[in-house]
């Protein structure tokens, strides 16, 4: 028997399955209308020495290095299931396991269980809540500024399908999405000054998830952002071929919608100095004939600016989660694009 354990999900009391893990491990409810899964985070160790004794044994027999354990994760019957990579991966012993889902409130405590040899999967109640907060917009549509505006409003800008306008009317949509995308804006319009900004490169909107935004954009932009990294002033750093797999989604995206293959790309990442900072990585089409595009997103620090932006930005990697938009409101509430944000943060 290849031994494990379970996780039974319940909010307000009652069991809420998930309705997928998908293969990068992010998850998906029942009904939940959302563009990428939710992120998951799964920490896990033993208990006591007879325990850790077991699980070294494991690593040294199968060449894992020492902190690495490694658990197959999927999804049965709405519960995450956790076991060995093959049967004798997961010896019997008192563990721990401690969960952070993305936009949800999750108990920071860490949950105790036992696995007995040859027994049934040990099941564990975690209670999660959704998260609370919403946005509240402080200013008509028609009154956002002209440049927003025009993002937000033409036919080819949609998410989930939907017109923009609609998509922030619409309650299925979580707050930190509508949040990512608002703050992307104010960035966009003010990058890297209010009187020349980014945001005059870019055509149309057509993915937000919950800390980055899809955008096709005019060849322009790729010129633009090299010339500020050569600018002496540095208001944007050049950083090459971007490293994390997140960036290859974009290519995805574009295959989908039809626009090219993915291997017609290359993608450069371009980070704006200072904190917050804007990530831009444009997908620079090699043939002629498809749009550029780009993936967007804001750091709380630029890592290649200092070594306190590094430290922020390495920070947010090892602990697994994604900016919180919402909690970000606070930080673009001042300074340039307070102006341009247009929105508060309600039921904190």
């Amino acid at each position: 028997m290849n031994e494990g354990f379970s996780i039974r999900l319940r909010k307000n009391g009652k069991i809420w399955p998930v309705d997928d893990l998908t293969p990068d491990e992010g998850l998906v409810f029942n009904n939940e209308v959302d563009a990428f899964p939710r992120s998951l985070t799964l920490e896990f160790d033993g208990v006591n020495a007879a325990t850790l004794y077991r699980m070294n044994r494991v690593r040294e027999l199968r060449g894992w290095n020492a902190g690495v354990f490694n658990l197959r994760l999927e999804e049965d019957n709405g519960l995450l299931v956790a076991s060995g990579m093959d049967k004798d991966a997961l010896p019997s012993g008192y563990y721990w396991f401690r969960l952070a889902i993305g936009d949800l409130i999750v108990p920071t405590k860490k949950f105790a269980f036992h696995i007995d040899e040859d027994s049934d999967a040990t099941v564990v109640n975690v209670d999660v809540t959704p998260d609370p907060r919403g946005i509240e917009l402080t200013a008509e549509l028609a009154d956002f500024d002209d440049q927003i505006l025009r993002i937000i409003r033409t036919p080819e800008s949609q998410i989930d399908g939907l017109a923009i306008p609609d998509w922030l009317e619409d309650d299925d949509p979580r707050a930190n999405r509508k949040a990512c995308l608002l703050n992307l804006m104010a960035k966009l319009r003010t990058a890297p000054a209010p009187g020349d900004p980014l945001i005059a490169l870019v055509d149309s909107i057509f993915f937000c998830g919950t800390e980055r935004a899809y955008a096709r954009v005019q060849p322009e932009l790729f010129a633009r952002l090299q010339d500020l990294a050569d600018d002496d002033d540095r208001p944007f750093y050049a950083e090459g071929a971007p490293t994390s797999s997140m960036h290859q989604k974009l290519l995805a995206a574009i295959e989908n919608r039809g626009w090219g293959h993915r291997s017609d790309y290359s993608l450069w990442s371009f980070r704006q100095e200072g904190k917050p900072s804007m990530q831009m990585v444009v997908a620079t089409p090699n043939v002629s004939g498809p749009p550029f595009c780009a993936d967007i997103d804001i750091d709380l620090g630029n890592p290649l600016q200092d070594l306190e932006g590094f430290a922020i930005h390495m920070g947010e990697l090892i602990g697994g989660r994604d900016t919180d938009h919402l909690d970000l409101h606070d930080q673009l509430d001042k300074g340039a694009t307070k102006k341009y944000l247009y929105y508060d943060v309600i039921g904190d």
